[in-house]
């Protein structure tokens, strides 16, 4: 909208020829104000004109805040700044802060040094880093001397079913058993020559033993596969897999005197 403001003092004295200077008839004319609301607005508000100063127009400028990183003191005449950034802090980079940003260098590797069971040297343009033939590989030939290898053993108390995965375990153990025990074929995929060792006490109480002695479980070699437990005695039996017939042959029994 626009307010008309009218001076309430009137010059008298006749205009001069010269339009160049502020005539006494542009001081008598009336006068705009433009961008002060509505008229509606400015009624509410009582706009009024006193000694030079414009009163109730809305639509100013009263305060001023700042968001994070950004700090204003508030206000109309506010002092807007913003701290400098530190590990816990957002702001502005620093010189300091920029000279040690901007002295990290490009990143380019310029060597790379063969570390233990590592070979292939310090390679400073092109080259290949290989494992050292002292350091065991999952495909490779070699011989571990001084080394343990320890057994994954399956320990249970007691079962009705023993199925043993061949894939996970190397022996199990059945410390009490405390009903008929049936021995299944072991699952996994077993290689030839692989190992199992069972081993077998009841709960002071003779328990009955069955083997699965069809293709893919158990089948004597120079012994007998127990059929009972001897009443709180251990007893061990021995077997290796025979890929070629697709049994486990078992080739120790050792029973607790």
């Amino acid at each position: 909208m626009a307010i008309t403001v009218k001076h309430t003092k009137v010059s008298t004295i006749p205009d001069t020829d010269d339009t160049s200077l502020v005539r006494p008839s542009d001081w008598n004319a009336d006068h705009t104000l433009t961008g002060l609301g509505t008229m509606a607005e400015q009624n509410a508000n009582a706009v009024a004109i006193t000694g030079g100063t414009i009163t109730g127009v809305t639509g100013l400028v009263t305060s001023v805040t700042g968001t994070s990183p950004v700090v204003s003191s508030g206000g109309t005449t506010p002092a807007i700044s913003m701290p400098a950034a530190t590990g816990s802090v957002n702001g502005y980079l620093t010189s300091a802060d920029w000279t040690t940003f901007n002295g990290k260098g490009s990143g380019t590797v310029t060597s790379i040094i063969a570390g233990t069971g590592l070979s292939g040297g310090t390679i400073t343009t092109t080259g290949t880093i290989a494992i050292d033939s002292t350091v065991a590989t999952l495909s490779g030939t070699q011989t571990l001397t001084n080394k343990r290898i320890n057994p994954r053993v399956s320990s249970t108390t007691s079962t009705s079913t023993l199925t043993v995965n061949s894939d996970s375990f190397d022996q199990a153990v059945l410390t009490a058993q405390a009903v008929a025990l049936s021995v299944a074929a072991p699952t996994g995929t077993p290689v030839n020559g692989q190992k199992l060792t069972l081993r077998f006490k009841d709960n002071a109480t003779a328990q009955t033993i069955s083997w699965t002695i069809t293709s893919g479980g158990f089948r004597v070699i120079g012994c007998t596969l127990p059929t009972t437990t001897v009443i709180s005695k251990v007893v061990y039996i021995g077997c290796i897999y025979n890929s070629d017939e697709t049994f486990w042959d078992v080739v120790s029994v050792g029973q607790q005197i």
